[in-house]
């Protein structure tokens, strides 16, 4: 029965009670112990319940989307606004994406935080080149440049910016 609900498998009581040979009661109480279970331990917080569907007859282990925390997603907009005032129009988009996605329950106030930010819109020149710098970092590859008409070589390590200014 256990692994039945486990696998998201409906559970007839009446048809289990008879493969095993047991009172339908057995069965509910069983059913009754498991929703117990679930609530009394961190199951329930994730959003886990048994239903019982009337259309089938059957009782099933639910899992629903569990709401996420905001305070995580706001410590790291925090720390991004400490980095920088200034965020790409491509990030500032992609965060209200994330927002509205698995934050619905607290949009207002992560909205308020990332409409602090000085959104700029970058050119994609820009966006290409930091791609490639990223790319070669995590490869560890040597990279060749001019800069101020001096050519330089060299192996990245790491890309740091502020206001919207990037150090290789």
């Amino acid at each position: 029965m256990y692994t039945r609900l486990l696998n998201n498998q409906g559970v007839n009581k009446m048809n289990l009670a008879d493969e095993l040979e047991v009172d339908e009661r057995t069965i509910q109480r069983d059913i009754d112990d498991i929703r117990n279970y679930l609530f009394d331990n961190d199951e329930y917080q994730q959003r886990m319940e048994v239903t019982y569907q009337h259309k089938t007859n059957e009782y099933r282990l639910i899992r629903h989307n569990a709401l996420l925390d905001s305070n995580i997603l706001s410590i790291l907009i925090m720390h991004l606004k400490n980095h920088s005032s200034v965020i790409s129009r491509d990030m500032y988009e992609l965060l209200k994406s994330i927002i509205y996605k698995f934050y619905s329950h607290d949009t207002k106030h992560l909205l308020e935080q990332i409409n602090m930010f000085h959104v700029v819109d970058e050119e994609k020149n820009t966006l290409t080149v930091l791609s490639i710098l990223q790319e070669a970092i995590h490869q560890q590859n040597t990279i060749k440049f001019k800069y101020h008409g001096e050519e330089i070589v060299g192996n990245p390590v790491q890309i740091t910016s502020t206001h919207n200014q990037y150090k290789l």
